[in-house]
């Protein structure tokens, strides 16, 4: 590639222009950046919003129970109030299942002894 006289003075400026912007960054911009003072207010702004982020986590977090809760609570009330109306006996295992528990410990259906 073949440069010009007019892009030499280009590159060349260019490349002096970036060594005096990171001197400058180095020497003035580095100790201002590396004291704890400078962010104080940023540190206290964000202590707030990490407080303020923990409650509505938690919130959420309780929320979301309860909904979870909801149609487990939905079907207990409806069953009820099915055993209610009709006034059937909504028992999650028959007598029959029963009964190795019933002939091990000699238990009729309604508690009597059985021989």
């Amino acid at each position: 590639i073949q440069l010009k006289n007019n892009d030499f003075f280009v590159s060349f400026y260019g490349f002096i222009i970036m060594v005096v912007i990171s001197m400058v960054s180095i020497l003035f911009v580095a100790p201002i950046a590396k004291k704890p003072e400078t962010y104080k207010k940023t540190m206290k702004s964000l202590d707030k919003k990490q407080k303020n982020i923990l409650e509505m986590t938690s919130a959420s977090a309780a929320a979301s129970l309860v909904l979870g809760a909801v149609p487990v609570i939905t079907l207990l009330v409806f069953v009820w109030i099915i055993k209610a109306i009709i006034g059937m006996d909504f028992t999650f295992s028959s007598k029959k299942n029963h009964s190795y528990f019933r002939r091990k410990h000699k238990v009729g259906f309604d508690g009597e002894d059985v021989e």
